[in-house]
């Protein structure tokens, strides 16, 4: 079970999203954000994420239960990836966690290669 998170860049700062509670790796669900982005185009899918019953914010994320973030910035058409990782502390002192950037997508360009994304996402963690 890998969790993760699409969200949506805000102009006044921030974030907004939708949880996905499994298969969220890039090699999993990378593929069906640029698809459904390309499908439904990005306007209708931004809505879908703002519109979101429980959405999930930057102020509530926690990087420990949220593996991978999509962060589409819908005035640039890209999108940001980051991996939930360990950016500090030790054992004794407890653990730092923060969201960790990977990747810029270009959603306009080609299908981006998801297991090289995945794999860099993945050495970040360690």
């Amino acid at each position: 079970m890998t969790r993760g998170c699409l969200a949506v860049k805000k102009e006044e700062g921030g974030w907004v999203g939708i949880h996905y509670r499994h298969s969220a790796f890039p090699m999993g669900l990378g593929p069906a954000i640029f698809e459904g982005i390309r499908r439904e185009g990005l306007d209708n899918v931004v809505r879908y994420i703002l519109e979101a019953p429980e959405p999930i914010t930057d102020e509530d994320a926690d990087p420990r239960s949220i593996e991978w973030l999509y962060l589409i910035d819908p005035a640039t058409y890209k999108m940001d990836i980051f991996v939930g990782a360990i950016v500090g502390g030790s054992w004794e002192e407890g653990f730092a966690y923060d969201f960790v950037y990977v990747d810029t997508i270009d959603l306009r360009g080609e299908e981006p290669n998801w297991e090289e994304i995945e794999k860099k996402g993945n050495e970040k963690r360690l």
